[in-house]
């Protein structure tokens, strides 16, 4: 076997990642960098590294992973050929774990949520983004460490140990809010004390929503869950003319949504075919009726809504407590009694089950009597010295309440929808709109698992507000990207109609464009530089740079327009 040479040689590559050059072209575009060193106190001659391009290489680190900790952000860009994007100005030796650490301070100090306001509406115009929608939520972010007497001082956010929103115990938290547009880029970003209630959290989201109304001049409406419906809430958003829908809760306005689940099933009722939403066996089909009620002087509209899969859960839950009060009462049955008073009181026990409502049950009482004989040999004439009677339940039937059945199927089949909307939004318009909600939830996806900020140690609060923003700067470029390959394709569709475009997974054609699509099929493509000053691209998969080819030109780019700079 001929033996093998090895020799080592420290060869240094200068490459830019496409993705990476991507990130950076539209971090300047939104004005991420200049707008935060105009917000930021710094003096120039002391910061080698301006805070507004350290706050752009921490969204960069952190676009393939939300997880950033500081002590690593230079590890995660050192391949990067920063000296380029940045011309001459930066190294990887300057990006360190206590320059970031002060940039995030003194941006958490200066009310990051409304740096984050300006460069969310700088990428609306940007890239001539539309709002139809606003949908709102909150979720729960957790972080390492001991974090004792934050939030003391006015204008502080309060770090709370507790569950999370994800059922964890004993996490260091905090509550972010969102309100995103439809296609799920984040218009505010609130970070609040960690005890925040979603009730509070939309009384500021109602007020932040106003503010987006007037600034875009848009009569989008808020979608928000459940605990934005509340007296308080509903007579703010009606009298500022707010345009809003919500799932009715049950306990609204003398249970008002029950009322109109009544009315829906009158005999002359008239139910509407709204067609499926979502997909294989978690679409759902709907039937609605729409009503109007008067709240406040103002006319709302009212959704019954009839879901196929909320039939079935109904279904699957009478089932269940059928065979929970049937096991119920024959472990009832085991038991033994000494007087009918304790029959009696163990009967109605048993029924004060709420869900025997629904049902007759059926008990006979059996008794039978027990002799009790004296110790040892009984004689061939003796008696019993005494006899006592014993009783017994003896269950016979559990007989369905046809009309209770009825109700509670008709019940727990059906949602309410309460919607302040133009006239001009049908059942299906409304429904839609509240489908869109799981935008906002898909950003926070991300954000939400505790394992984006478990491995995150900093020091107060202030670095903790100015991280989050961030890492909302990091889900707006994500977003953009999604919308801008997205609305591409859409107008590539109309243009070719019938035609096929192999950009999916697989080369199958796609049901959707996502921002995990550019970003797994981005890997292995990168510009390098080469000694005569210019980049050659390179690529390890032909079908990948195909597919970032047709993205990025479905964004309206080519891989030359990523490496000019500004």
């Amino acid at each position: 076997m001929t033996p093998v040479q090895l020799r080592q040689r420290h060869l240094i590559e200068r490459k830019i990642p496409v993705d990476t050059a991507l990130y950076l072209k539209m971090l300047r575009e939104i004005n991420l960098g200049a707008t935060i060193d105009d917000a930021i106190d710094w003096d120039t001659a002391r910061w080698r590294v301006t805070p507004g391009n350290l706050a752009e290489l921490m969204v960069l680190a952190a676009m393939s992973d939300l997880r950033v900790p500081l002590y690593q952000l230079g590890d995660r860009l050192k391949d990067v050929d920063l000296s380029y994007l940045y011309d001459g100005a930066i190294t990887a030796e300057d990006i360190n774990q206590y320059n970031m650490g002060e940039m995030l301070e003194r941006l958490g100090a200066v009310h990051p949520e409304k740096i984050y306001e300006k460069i969310a509406l700088t990428a609306l115009t940007t890239y001539h983004i539309e709002v139809e929608r606003l949908h709102a939520d909150t979720t729960s972010l957790s972080f390492w460490g001991a974090y004792e007497g934050t939030g003391e001082n006015e204008g502080e956010v309060r770090i709370v140990r507790g569950y999370n929103k994800d059922g964890r115990p004993n996490c260091n938290q905090i509550v972010v809010g969102q309100i995103t547009n439809e296609n799920g880029i984040v218009l505010e970003a609130r970070v609040m004390n960690g005890n925040t209630s979603d009730s509070e959290w939309n009384g500021y989201a109602i007020e932040h929503v106003k503010q987006i109304q007037q600034t875009l001049k848009t009569g989008a409406p808020l979608i928000a869950d459940s605990k934005l419906i509340c007296q308080e809430h509903v007579k703010t958003l009606l009298a500022e003319n707010i345009r809003f829908i919500s799932r009715c809760p049950a306990n609204y306005n003398q249970k008002l949504a029950a009322r109109m689940i009544r009315q829906a099933y009158q005999p002359d009722s008239a139910w509407q075919d709204l067609g499926t939403f979502g997909q294989g066996k978690n679409a759902s089909r709907y039937q609605g009726q729409l009503f109007q009620e008067q709240i406040e002087d103002k006319t709302v509209q009212l959704l019954v809504l009839q879901s196929s899969s909320l039939a079935e859960k109904a279904e699957e839950s009478l089932i269940q407590e059928q065979n929970e009060l049937l096991t119920q009462a024959r472990e009832l049955q085991k038991k033994v009694f000494y007087c009918e008073a304790d029959v009696d009181e163990e009967l109605k026990r048993f029924r004060k089950d709420a869900r025997l409502v629904r049902y007759t049950d059926t008990w006979e009482t059996a008794v039978s009597t027990v002799e009790h004989w004296p110790r040892g040999r009984r004689a061939k004439n003796s008696q019993p010295t005494s006899t006592t009677s014993q009783y017994q339940l003896v269950f016979k039937a559990l007989t369905p309440q046809a009309d209770a059945i009825r109700q509670y199927r008709e019940d727990n089949s059906c949602l309410v929808l309460i919607a302040y909307v133009p006239e001009s939004y049908g059942a299906r318009d409304i429904l839609a709109a509240y489908k869109g909600q799981q935008e906002v939830e898909n950003s926070f996806r991300l954000l939400k698992t505790p394992a984006v900020a478990s491995v995150i140690y900093l020091e107060n609060e202030q670095r903790i507000m100015g991280l989050t923003m961030l890492l909302h700067v990091a889900l707006l470029i994500r977003a953009l990207i999604q919308y801008r390959m997205r609305k591409g394709y859409a107008a590539w569709l109309d243009e070719h109609p019938g035609q096929h475009l192999a950009i999916g997974w697989a080369n199958q054609k796609p049901k959707s464009l996502t921002y995990k699509m550019f970003f797994d099929h981005s890997r292995g493509i990168y510009y390098l530089w080469e000694t005569n000053g210019s980049f050659t691209l390179s690529y390890a998969s032909q079908e990948n740079f195909d597919k970032i080819d047709s993205y990025l030109s479905l964004m309206g780019l080519g891989l030359q327009d990523l490496l000019e700079k500004a």
